[in-house]
């Protein structure tokens, strides 16, 4: 579940598209991770909107040791917190 801010809260200007690259830094750690988001086709994400979405690690043998569900994370934009949210599922990457 993610919650973006408002431009007043200090959000972006612009909604986020899919395909978005975020870091993403998690509440048990100070370090950052890149994720993508995916969006249904045409969908955008607005600041002061509460939105469901799916995010992939890109380097997802490096975060799946450490992110639990309910763990609570933000998504940055340099040094600036654009979007809060939660991680309310993990989904385990299919085997090759």
């Amino acid at each position: 579940i993610l919650l973006v801010k408002r431009t007043d809260e200090g959000g972006r200007r612009t909604p986020i598209f899919d395909k978005y690259r975020a870091s993403l830094r998690f509440s048990d750690t100070d370090a950052l991770n890149d994720f993508i988001f995916t969006l249904d086709k045409d969908s955008m994400l607005e600041g002061g909107q509460e939105y469901e979405i799916r995010c992939v690690a890109v380097k997802p043998n490096l975060v799946n040791k450490f992110i639990k569900k309910g763990m609570e994370f933000e998504v940055l934009e340099g040094k600036k917190i654009i979007a809060e949210g939660k991680v309310k599922e993990i989904e385990s990457p299919p085997l090759a």
